[in-house]
């Protein structure tokens, strides 16, 4: 056998070699030109916004996350994090458009702090998806995106729940009863896996057709199975509800006590067309805001409440804003009973910051926009009384 000196190996055998390290080399998908995956990301988070209410679409859940893990593809933590950012504000930008009734600041913040946590799901969300692993990729991308849901639910600020991704599943008659097992969070985290799966379907250009097909079927699988849950019924009698409902805009030059008096008038008024309605209503809800402070701190507009409600003498609940004896302001909702008389009242715990509070607002002062809120609202934990309306 003949022995080869260091530095005398054959040029084929060196080119040989080459080319195997260049075969074992692991090299992951290339990431999607960037403006494209902005274009995705952006079109994404309109996706999700659409199975949301007022549009309901909530099928388009299943695929609404497709985009932004298309973009995810071989990015890295900071381009993932900015792309999970921008999937963040498109949706909760256009999905929280009702915060504007509190003011731009009041969106913008929400928005901003809510986009926060999809921006975490980007950062960490690529590592998570393995080429060739679907199964894996679905389990692990779903339990972060549920996680950090859970964790938005709490923190910052008390935590802020709107937009979690089950919530849009409420009219999905076949998934729906999972959350008898599972609460929202078994809804999100089967939303975001048949996301995966059909994006792993779509995405992987070396299966078979027949792997891509099972991975679709899974997907299917997965949103029909938990029908066969049982699910509960109602046992007790129908009950006749009632909503109040009014439009609030005042007239011009209207001031902010003269609008909350306006505001409550318009209710009383409304409400007392329920009076010999056919069918009974059994109860009867005003809505949010229907008795402002000026109304609800005036003993005469209070007096006119209770005599509306007793001219229809049905139990009534009424969103209002009360003004404490010992300065503080609070959400509440007040319980009347058939014959217009006080029995109940509820406050708010979990308050909208930037809505109906601003926090740090020593820190906050400069920004105009924190004077929309004028009053910083306190929250009790106070549990409703077990007084009844019978």
């Amino acid at each position: 056998m003949q022995e080869l000196l260091p530095g005398e190996t054959s040029e084929p055998a060196r080119g040989q070699a080459q080319d195997a390290l260049s075969r074992l080399r692991l090299s992951g998908p290339s990431p999607v030109p960037f403006p494209a995956a902005l274009a995705l990301t952006v079109g994404g988070g309109v996706l999700l916004f659409l199975a949301f209410p007022p549009a309901e679409l909530w099928p388009l859940a299943f695929v609404a996350l497709i985009p932004l893990l298309w973009s995810l593809r071989g990015a890295r933590p900071g381009r993932g994090a900015l792309l999970g950012a921008v999937f963040g504000l498109a949706f909760f930008g256009a999905t929280l458009y009702w915060i504007f009734l509190f003011g731009a600041l009041a969106w913008f913040a929400l928005t901003a702090l809510s986009a926060s946590s999809i921006a975490l799901v980007g950062a960490v969300g690529p590592s998570l998806l393995r080429e060739g692993r679907p199964i894996r990729s679905a389990i692990g991308f779903a339990s972060l995106w549920t996680a950090v849901d859970w964790i938005r639910g709490m923190f910052p600020l008390g935590g802020f729940t709107w937009g979690s991704v089950g919530i849009s599943q409420v009219d999905d008659r076949t998934l729906l009863p999972l959350a008898t097992i599972a609460g929202v969070w078994g809804i999100t985290f089967v939303v975001v896996v048949v996301n995966v799966l059909l994006f792993e379907a779509l995405a992987g250009r070396r299966r078979a057709g027949a792997r891509r097909a099972g991975l679709a079927i899974a997907a299917l699988v997965l949103v029909l199975a938990p029908i066969v849950v049982p699910f509960s019924e109602p046992t007790g009698d129908p009950l006749e509800v009632a909503v109040v409902q009014i439009d609030v805009r005042p007239p011009p030059n209207t001031s902010a006590a003269q609008e909350d008096l306006i505001v409550a008038r318009r209710n009383m008024t409304l409400d007392r067309t329920l009076a010999g309605s056919t069918p009974r209503p059994d109860l009867v809800l005003w809505g949010e805001g229907a008795l402002d402070p000026a109304a609800s701190s005036d003993p005469a507009t209070m007096a006119a409440v209770q005599r509306a409600i007793a001219d229809v003498g049905v139990p009534t609940a009424v969103g209002a804003v009360m003004n404490d004896p010992g300065g503080q302001q609070r959400t509440s909702e007040l319980v009347f009973g058939p014959d217009g008389s006080r029995i109940d009242r509820y406050d708010k715990v979990h308050l909208v910051p930037f809505g109906e509070y601003v926090p740090w607002r020593s820190r906050l002062d400069w920004i105009s926009a924190t004077r929309q809120i004028p009053v910083d609202r306190s929250s009790s934990a106070m549990a409703p009384s077990t007084s009844s309306c019978r």
